[in-house]
């Protein structure tokens, strides 16, 4: 690419002095872009390969050399010519080799792959929950109808004997009067026209009821072939929906990459030597669960390396490998994935954590703790057991956003350490967050839903038996709660039902007794985001809706225990709060490929910076005085504003005369370089640069604190 970008450039600029690109380079460029095409077809997989890549990359290095020395327009080189196209000659096995070679392609060509933005997909996804959710409504609706038309069905039969009675006493009326008059008895012609009057009525209403009773049965029958064809839909809808979520599902490898230059950055920040392991890779998730836990391993791995890992010399000391280890393992348990983050450093040491927290005045010194509960304390707001903050750590929220997001994901995050030995973070989250199943309970007449991942047992209320804070079932004790409590709900409406039911479930390692009104029934249903109102209210992980309509959250029981032991520490919790309050140094990414500002963006976060992003100099201009960055990193070829021409004008304003600019390009020549240093550029660097090159002149430019002691890791 770098080579056809030379010949490019070579012949615009004749092209504009009026001079012909030769035919032959011309041939060749249009070749060569066809290769190119290949190549990125075949990482799509969409093609079989480009097994005439060197050929082509030799003729374009042919011709650089050629211009290089100034005869380029002399150069008159034969068409390229392939091997496949000469093997008339060649052995049987080649033709073996290339009758599967053609065969393997036209099975590719039949099954096209086609690539659809994760956003679509996800839009996609959506409509189809929204028509899934659709067809349970109309599904509910119809049993509904159904069961009034049965109760009508009920009340007819009960009409029916009704006016058959009422006929049998019309009939006996009438006939005792025919009989008085047979007799020539005491006879009045009025009262036997009005006999005969009842009588011809309750003839016509019986006939009515049972036509109406006809009609009920048809659309009975009508309805029920109705439900079955609604039923069908449904689970095909279902199905349907299930494939679009497998459709969204990726292989966990495309966040190695990141994972990989994470661990680089903070060790060489660090001057550690450090090497991350990946077992699992093949491991599939959602994309958006994939995308949902970038951040909180990218937490865990840095963690690793800046608390975990220690000092070279300490780990030789200590009898390990001056070398530390961080492992990132990935696999499937039925519908969640399982990641492992693992270090081999010197683990969580459960004194100074009790310390800072006897300190911070989360914990009183003669509350026992357990060591499973000393190590969840790393997981509050604020908390950290270093007492300088900087960029990278000190500040307790790393860990605090790691729970915070696992639990948004209705995940689980667990901790195992060994003194000496090292640490294990376990996160449970998952596969899809589209759908999942919910226990549906009742407390203080408000329906929510309970994650099943969550739930151990349901406990009848015959069984509830509650002595001392704490119920007693088959020989085991758990911590009682209500959830009306835990919900916040007025104390009058917690005890409204005097026979609670009581739902086993897991709160972080513990299990609690749950107390609620009434325990309705399990169900899979179509989540959906609650909306950015709600996003961050404790406990609220997910909306769905029921069937008549109305909107139903889902609570997360571990978010929800620990917003109740959070309760009485609001100021302790201030006071670490305050800690983290340190701003982020604001860099600013010039430059007009997408993709170029996309993957610096990526690396300058990753690193700890706050990233403001421009496609051009005019729009870097126009927000300078907005964001006011402490650097710009910036492209030198731009549409508008060129690279060079927004550094002369930066210098231009008296507050910017020292603001460091660091240039990059491809343009490798003294011509370039010499433009960009007299018009003020602070460093030039060329394509390719290595990650740890740039970080460590936008360090030294930004003089940023947590660098300040790091010895440089670029020569001089």
């Amino acid at each position: 690419a770098h080579y056809l970008e030379n010949l490019l450039e070579w012949s615009v600029a004749h092209a504009q002095a009026g001079d012909e690109t030769p035919a032959a380079c011309t041939r060749d460029m249009i070749a060569a872009i066809d290769t190119l095409q290949d190549m990125v077809s075949t990482l799509y997989g969409d093609a079989a390969g480009a097994p005439h890549a060197l050929e082509v990359l030799q003729r374009l290095m042919d011709w650089s050399w050629h211009i290089s020395c100034g005869t380029g327009f002399e150069f008159a080189p034969p068409p390229l010519v392939f091997v496949e196209q000469q093997a008339s000659d060649s052995a049987p096995e080649e033709h073996e080799t290339t009758a599967a070679a053609q065969s393997a392609a036209a099975n590719s060509a039949a099954s096209q792959t086609v690539r659809v933005d994760s956003d679509r997909l996800g839009r996609v996804l959506r409509r189809a929950g929204q028509s899934l959710y659709a067809a349970q409504r109309m599904t509910q609706l119809i049993e509904n109808a159904h069961s009034q038309l049965r109760e009508a069905a009920v009340k007819h039969r009960n009409l029916e004997t009704r006016l058959r009675e009422l006929q049998s006493y019309v009939d006996s009326q009438v006939g005792n009067l025919r009989a008085a008059k047979d007799a020539g008895g005491d006879f009045d012609p009025l009262e036997m026209d009005r006999y005969d009057t009842m009588y011809s009525l309750s003839r016509f209403i019986s006939e009515d009821v049972q036509d109406q009773f006809t009609h009920t049965v048809e659309a009975l029958n009508q309805l029920e072939r109705s439900r079955d064809i609604v039923r069908d839909e449904q689970a095909q809808l279902t199905l349907q929906h299930r494939d679009l979520v497998d459709a969204r599902m990726v292989a966990v490898k495309s966040l190695i990459p990141r994972l990989r230059r994470n661990v680089l950055q903070t060790a060489a920040t660090l001057g550690k030597s450090v090497e991350l392991t990946v077992s699992g890779e093949r491991t599939t998730a959602d994309a958006d669960v994939l995308t949902r836990l970038t951040e909180p391993l990218l937490h865990l791995v840095r963690n690793a390396v800046d608390h975990g890992i220690e000092s070279a010399e300490t780990r030789v000391i200590h009898g390990k490998s001056a070398h530390g280890n961080v492992e990132v393992s990935f696999r499937q348990l039925g519908q969640e994935v399982e990641v492992t983050v693992h270090d081999d450093g010197r683990g969580l040491d459960a004194y100074a954590i009790h310390q800072k927290a006897i300190e911070f005045g989360l914990v009183d010194e003669a509350t026992p703790l357990s060591p499973q509960e000393i190590y969840r304390l790393i997981l509050l707001p604020g908390f950290s057991t270093k007492s300088d903050v900087t960029e990278i750590s000190g500040r307790g929220v790393g860990m605090d956003v790691v729970n915070d997001r696992v639990l948004g994901m209705k995940g689980r995050l667990q901790i195992a350490t060994v003194i000496g030995k090292g640490s294990t973070f376990t996160i449970t989250v998952p596969i899809s967050t589209s759908s999942a199943k919910i226990l549906l309970v009742e407390v203080a007449g408000m329906r929510v839903g309970i994650p099943i991942e969550q739930v151990v047992l349901a406990v009848p209320p015959d069984q509830v038996y509650v002595q001392a804070e704490r119920m007693v079932l088959e020989g085991s004790h758990y911590p009682v709660a209500h959830l009306g409590k835990w919900l916040g709900l007025s104390k009058s409406s917690q005890g409204a039902v005097t026979n609670p039911c009581a739902i086993i479930v897991r709160t972080g390692d513990i299990q609690t007794a749950l107390l609620v009104d009434r325990v309705s029934d399990v169900r899979e249903s179509v989540l959906q985001d609650a909306g950015p109102l709600l996003r961050r209210l404790g406990g609220v992980v997910a909306a769905t809706l029921l069937e008549n309509g109305d909107p139903m959250f889902v609570m997360d029981m571990t978010s929800l225990a620990l917003a109740e032991q959070r309760a009485p520490y609001a100021g302790s919790f201030g006071n670490m709060q305050a800690r983290a309050r340190i701003e982020r140094t604001r860099v600013m990414v010039v430059d007009d490929a997408l993709s170029v500002r996309r993957a610096m963006r990526q690396l300058l976060e990753d690193a700890g910076y706050d990233v403001v992003a421009c496609a051009d100099g005019d729009e870097a201009l126009s927000q300078m005085d907005k964001t006011s960055p402490a650097l710009v990193l910036t492209d030198l070829e731009m549409p508008i504003v060129n690279g060079v021409e927004l550094t002369r004008r930066l210098r231009l304003q008296p507050s910017r005369e020292r603001l460091p600019i660091i240039m990059i390009t491809s343009r490798a020549s003294d011509k370039h370089r010499k433009l960009a240093i007299e018009a003020g550029v602070s460093v030039f660097l060329t394509k390719p640069y290595s990650d740890v090159e740039l970080l460590a002149h936008v360090k030294e430019r930004t003089a940023i604190k947590p660098f300040a002691d790091i010895v440089d890791v670029l020569p001089a």
